[in-house]
C-alpha cells in the first residue's frame, strides 16, 4: 500500500499516479499534517477487522513495552480487573476476553473497549494510558467498522487516532524513562520499538485516514459517488470471500482448494448471477417474485450512514483541527505534551 501511494517510499519502476486517469487533488499549503500524494490512481484501506485485531494483539505481546509518556500499557490492568470481586459484574469481562486463544477474534475485541471497561479504567492515574489505548481500539471500530457512525465523526475519530500516534511516537525519542531503558539494557535500534505499536499497524492507521480524507474530498466535487465510500469502508476481505464463495460452487467437492483461472471464471459469473437476484429480491416487495433464502448474516444493513449527504458541507480542515485538539486532550495527562514542548 505504502509503494502505491507514494506513502514515504518511491518505487522508480512504478509510477501509476502519472496515469491520465488518476484521481487528483489540491490541498491548501496551510494542510501540513496530509502526508499523501496529491495523485492516486488507487485508493484503498487496510481491513478493518485485521486492523482491530492488530491493534489489541499489540498490547498482549509478551515482547512489547509499550509506553506512553511516563505510565505503560499494559494487559495485566484488565488482569486486575477480573481478579477484583467487586467489579465483576461492572465490566463484564471474562480470562478469554484478555487472553484469547484465537488472536482474530474480533468480538473480543469490542469487549476490553466497552464503555464499562474504560470507565472502570479512567478512574485511576496508573491505568490510565492502557484506558487510552484501548480508547483509541474504540475510535477505530466506530471510524472503520460501525456502521452507524456519521461520516464526520468517521473522519474526526480516525485523524484523532493518528494525531496521537504521531506525537506518542515522537515522544518516545525524548522519554526519558524509555532512554534510560535503553542505556542500561543496551537496547538495539531494532528492539526499540517495542516501546511503540508495530509499524504496520501504525503505516495502516495514517495511510487508513489519508485515504479517507482523500474520498471525501473526490465525493464533495462530485467526482465520485456517496456509494464509493460504501466500498471502500466496508468491503472487509473481499477477495477472501470470493475466492471462499466460488470454492462453494463445487458442490459436493466443496472441500476443493485449487482449481484453474477458466473454472474461477465461471464461477464468478454464477456468484454474479446470485448476488443479482439477491439484489432483485430486496429491492421489490413484490410477493409474486421467487423468494431466495438468506442466511442471517446477510440480512445486517451494512451501508454507510443516512447523513452521508452532508459531506458535501463539511469543513474538512475545521474536522481535522479539532480533531488535533482532542489528541492533544488525550495525552496530556500523561506528560507527553510537557515532553514536546521543551524539545
Amino acid at each position: 500500500m505504502r509503494t502505491i501511494s507514494g506513502f514515504f517510499t518511491t518505487a522508480p519502476n512504478i509510477k501509476l499516479h502519472e496515469r491520465p486517469e488518476a484521481f487528483e487533488i489540491y490541498p491548501p499549503e496551510s494542510w501540513s499534517w496530509f502526508f499523501l500524494r496529491p495523485r492516486q490512481l488507487v485508493l484503498f484501506m487496510q481491513d478493518n477487522v485485521h486492523l482491530v485485531t492488530k491493534w489489541r494483539n499489540r498490547i498482549l505481546s509478551t515482547t512489547a513495552e509499550l509506553t506512553i509518556g511516563d505510565f505503560r500499557v499494559t494487559s495485566q490492568d484488565l488482569l486486575d480487573l477480573l481478579s477484583s470481586p467487586d467489579m465483576k459484574l461492572e465490566h463484564n469481562l471474562v480470562t478469554s476476553d484478555v487472553n484469547p486463544r484465537d488472536r482474530q477474534n474480533f468480538l473480543t475485541c469490542k469487549k476490553i473497549c466497552s464503555p464499562e471497561v474504560l470507565e472502570l479504567l479512567k478512574k485511576s492515574n496508573r491505568t490510565y494510558a492502557t484506558y487510552l489505548y484501548l480508547q483509541l481500539l474504540q475510535y477505530i471500530i466506530k471510524a472503520y467498522y460501525e456502521t452507524e457512525t456519521s461520516m464526520k465523526n468517521r473522519l474526526y475519530l480516525s485523524w484523532t487516532v493518528t494525531f496521537v500516534c504521531r506525537m506518542w511516537k515522537i515522544s518516545l525519542k525524548y522519554n526519558a524513562m524509555v532512554k534510560k531503558k535503553i542505556f542500561n539494557e543496551k537496547i538495539s535500534q531494532q528492539k526499540r520499538n517495542k516501546f511503540f505499536i508495530s509499524h504496520q499497524s501504525y503505516h495502516s492507521i495514517e495511510i487508513n485516514c489519508h485515504n479517507l480524507l482523500f474520498l471525501m474530498i473526490l465525493v464533495k466535487r462530485r467526482d465520485l459517488p456517496i456509494s464509493a465510500l460504501n466500498v471502500l469502508l466496508f468491503s472487509s476481505q473481499p477477495c477472501e470471500a470470493t475466492f471462499r464463495n466460488a470454492r462453494a460452487l463445487s458442490g459436493i467437492y466443496h472441500s476443493a482448494v485449487n482449481f484453474t483461472m477458466s473454472n474461477f471464471l465461471h464461477r464468478s459469473e454464477k456468484l454474479g448471477i446470485l448476488n443479482d437476484l439477491k439484489y432483485f429480491q430486496s429491492s421489490n416487495d413484490n410477493e409474486q417474485i421467487i423468494q431466495f433464502p438468506i442466511h442471517h448474516k446477510k440480512k445486517a444493513n451494512r451501508g454507510i450512514s443516512t447523513d452521508s449527504n452532508d459531506i458535501y458541507t463539511m469543513d474538512f480542515e475545521e474536522i481535522i483541527l479539532a480533531a488535533f485538539e482532542h489528541a492533544k486532550q488525550l495525552l496530556g495527562k500523561l506528560g507527553v505534551l510537557s515532553v514536546l514542548r521543551k524539545k
